[in-house]
């Protein structure tokens, strides 16, 4: 992670980003008045990373890696955090217990802003707790998505899955492969009907996968 701050008009140290990330955000904040405006560029690529008016908290986002810098323009001081993604493929093994005889439901995962495939499963533990594992998975690649239990029976928008009751269980552990969350002991079975890949930057659903008892 990088940390850049200044204020005004500014070229950034150089920074670098590895070659094996996905991709990379910027996090910008600036301080000006109502008349502020922030503009983030970098070098190649789509410009601008940022273009947004003061104050306030912005994202962009690249794929380039190697050395990069970014040009600042600005009015009064701004801070810019550069997070990289190297978000490879995990490969949890099931939980002891994870099998036919012990699956809760089940349902395949589809795109809703973004892309997204692979099979959501609900598992009975041997000691009485219950566990989701995603296997296999895969959606578009960000950063800081997370997994929602939802009681939304088919969510295709992010409204849907928005204002449907919902519990946040842990922040999604990679965007491809095959992994294990285990669920809060005061989630009603009932009231799981989706499992849904929330993107809270932009907040939006990536995908979603309604479930089916078995």
């Amino acid at each position: 992670m990088a940390r850049l701050a200044g204020s005004g008009d500014r070229r950034t140290e150089p920074f670098e980003i590895a070659a094996g990330v996905l991709q990379w955000r910027v996090t910008a904040t600036c301080q000006s008045g109502k008349s502020g405006h922030i503009r983030i560029g970098g070098d190649g690529g789509p410009e601008p990373l940022v273009d947004q008016e003061c104050p306030g908290r912005f994202f962009g986002f690249s794929i380039l890696t190697g050395l990069r810098a970014l040009n600042v323009r600005a009015v009064g001081p701004w801070e810019v955090v550069v997070e990289q993604q190297v978000d490879h493929p995990i490969a949890e093994p099931p939980l002891p217990g994870m099998g036919d005889g012990s699956r809760l439901a089940s349902g395949d995962f589809a795109g809703v802003e973004q892309d997204g495939m692979g099979t959501a499963t609900l598992y009975r533990l041997p000691g009485g707790g219950r566990a989701l594992r995603l296997a296999p998975f895969f959606v578009t690649a960000n950063t800081d998505l997370f997994v929602w239990a939802s009681q939304a029976s088919a969510p295709r928008t992010s409204a849907d899955a928005l204002f449907s009751p919902h519990v946040q269980l842990e922040a999604l552990k990679a965007t491809a492969g095959e992994q294990n969350y285990l669920l809060p002991d005061s989630l009603r079975l009932d009231d799981i009907r989706s499992i849904v890949i929330w993107c809270e930057p932009v907040r939006t659903a990536y995908a979603a996968a309604p479930l089916r008892r078995r």
